[in-house]
């Protein structure tokens, strides 16, 4: 028989002979790493590379196992031991116990011995790659996938989760649902940009404007918030908007809705109103139409007035006819 099947017999005699004698054997292969007996820490068996004086991987151990019928693990007693599991030269999978530069306990790494997933202490995953992703696949038919932020601190807090995005210096954006019971976007330095709540209003924005739980939208109106610049002439409003064309028209992609109005580029182009030509504002659409009914009131006035002035002079006419007619009717009585 020879040398080498003698030491792989010996071998796997001393993983399930726990109290047999101390065995240390080596087989050496083209990547030179040795299968060891039991040692003198009593273990069940384990791996281990050349020229070590401790164990890479023990199986069963007793001493240090407290019980386990099978352990996979470093040494405990051996400060620099960590666990690799390798394949093709390259470590694709290590847990750490010394921190000796590792960036996580638990770390799966590449072909490039690149960390692409890794574990802390303190429950921190890191997944690594040129676009990292996460995929959560659902088997249900009923359930889609579910992905849980959950806080379960007992006390008051500011946030049950957030989901951050964030560049190597800074988070520009984030998620997150607060104590408030409000899901907040933030977006740079707007911190929020806008909140989704249950209360009275459902969205609020960062600059004012919100959409009531009644479902109306609120515009932002208040003087504090603009720059104004002249008074408006309404009588040039009213002219104008004579010259606006109003159809009736539907949206191509909501073909069974039918609306009436005018549109953005002929809107912009008479009133010169709004950031582009193509889109409306709720509030100058109101605005124009205010001041169309303010330059129609004024102008009813002058005409109230002009017909009032009117009625007074043709009573006047009337009782000077009146005079005159009775002057000749007593004449002819003489």
């Amino acid at each position: 028989m020879k040398l080498v099947e003698i030491r792989l017999i010996l071998f796997i005699l001393s993983i399930f002979l726990v109290d047999a004698k101390a065995w240390q054997v080596e087989v050496l292969a083209m990547n030179k790493v040795g299968i060891s007996g039991a040692s003198t820490n009593n273990y069940g068996g384990f791996f281990m590379c050349l020229d070590k004086t401790r164990p890479d991987l023990v199986i069963g151990g007793n001493a240090v196992t407290f019980g386990d019928d099978c352990l996979l693990a470093a040494d405990p007693t051996w400060p620099s031991s960590d666990l690799f599991l390798q394949a093709n030269d390259d470590i694709i999978l290590e847990i750490d116990k010394n921190s000796n530069g590792e960036p996580a306990k638990f770390e799966i790494k590449n072909g490039a011995n690149q960390t692409i997933y890794g574990l802390t202490d303190n429950g921190l995953a890191t997944q690594t790659g040129s676009q990292a992703a996460i995929e959560l696949k659902s088997t249900n038919n009923g359930n889609g996938s579910v992905l849980t932020l959950k806080n379960e601190t007992p006390g008051l807090f500011n946030y049950v989760g957030a989901i951050n995005f964030n560049t190597i210096s800074s988070t520009p954006g984030q998620i997150a649902y607060s104590s408030s019971n409000t899901l907040d976007f933030r977006v740079n330095s707007i911190s929020p940009l806008m909140q989704l709540s249950n209360g009275a209003n459902h969205i609020i924005m960062s600059n004012g404007a919100k959409l009531t739980s009644g479902g109306m939208w609120m515009d932002v109106s208040s003087e504090a918030k603009k720059d104004l610049e002249k008074q408006v002439q309404v009588k040039e409003v009213l002219t104008a908007l004579t010259y606006l064309p109003i159809y009736q028209w539907r949206y191509k992609e909501e073909p069974g809705s039918l609306h009436i109005g005018p549109t953005s580029e002929e809107f912009r182009q008479i009133f010169g109103l709004g950031p582009d030509d193509q889109s409306l504002s709720p509030s100058d659409l109101a605005a124009v139409a205010i001041a169309a009914v303010q330059a129609l009131r004024e102008e009813n006035k002058i005409l109230r007035e002009e017909l009032m002035a009117m009625e007074d002079a043709f009573m006047e006419l009337k009782t000077v006819y009146l005079s005159k007619k009775r002057r000749k009717k007593l004449l002819k009585l003489k």
